[in-house]
């Protein structure tokens, strides 16, 4: 959340934050339904589905005539905890662009759940805990929806399973699953956030298997680079080709990017998009 004293929000949304990041109780969340019209200063706002994570939103806006769609993170491709991204016509386009290059085109998503689902089955087979490294909201919750179709026993993080909690109270069913014990793990798969690798609750840990599910997958060396035996490419982002397509269906006729990579206003150039790089110390005159 930033340092922003003021979040507009969905429901779900402000729900999962306050469980995430209790550190900030004091941000004031204006919440609003996906599709409710309403008004900020002078413009007219809505929140459309970014298809993220459960309560992503994007904020398109209108003032003067002009339109504006900032998308926050997305990825067109469905999942199985939230409704996915809504797209729509807009003046100007402002996008997170994190897989901005051409390499970064992910598999499908059912055959990468199904590559995890044979390996930690195998891990099990073989007497090891399956250990499943996931970012604690969203990714978590797509990984633990998927493994629960296959009949999978699971233990969970606390901070995972708090926030699994949270999604069950705003009516999302994962599954069965428990919470991580000491000395119980045999029989599961262990799923805990990426940084619980070097914590003793995994460095005790033997015989394991660790799986690390993340977009960088993509890069040859993240394998090595996360200190695991399997990475899959795995991301609740867009990849590159969900980019392209979103420009293509939003039809803007100016693009702002930001974070990823910079030199991705040059592929949407060579579109013929009018598109830029917007740095973090930039101020964007939304409407001239």
């Amino acid at each position: 959340m930033g340092s922003h004293a003021r979040a507009i929000v969905t429901h779900e949304t402000a729900e999962l934050c306050r469980e995430r990041f209790s550190s900030k109780a004091d941000v004031d969340y204006e919440v609003h339904d996906l599709g409710e019209t309403f008004s900020v200063g002078d413009a007219t706002c809505e929140l459309l589905s970014a298809g993220h994570i459960l309560g992503s939103s994007q904020l398109f806006l209108n003032h003067d005539g002009q339109s504006l769609l900032y998308t926050g993170d997305f990825k067109l491709r469905s999942g199985r905890t939230h409704p996915r991204c809504e797209t729509r016509k807009c003046d100007i386009l402002v996008m997170e662009c994190t897989y901005g290059r051409p390499r970064y085109r992910f598999p499908d998503r059912a055959a990468v759940e199904s590559e995890l689902i044979a390996r930690c089955a195998a891990a099990l087979e073989q007497g090891k805990t399956p250990v499943v490294y996931a970012y604690a909201l969203g990714k978590a919750q797509e990984i633990i929806a998927a493994l629960n179709r296959a009949g999978l026993a699971l233990q969970l993080h606390a901070i995972i399973a708090r926030i699994c909690e949270a999604y069950e109270r705003l009516g999302i069913d994962l599954g069965p699953w428990k919470r991580y014990e000491r000395g119980t793990t045999h029989g599961h798969v262990l799923i805990v956030p990426p940084d619980a690798r070097r914590t003793p609750m995994i460095q005790g840990l033997f015989p394991r298997f660790d799986i690390a599910v993340t977009g960088w997958a993509i890069d040859a060396g993240t394998k090595f680079r996360m200190g695991v035996d399997l990475a899959l490419p795995y991301s609740d982002h867009a990849d590159f080709p969900e980019l392209m397509e979103y420009v293509e269906r939003t039809e803007p006729g100016r693009v702002y990017c930001t974070h990823g990579f910079p030199d991705f206003v040059h592929y949407l150039r060579r579109e013929g998009v009018n598109a830029s790089w917007l740095s973090a110390t930039e101020q964007l005159e939304l409407f001239r």
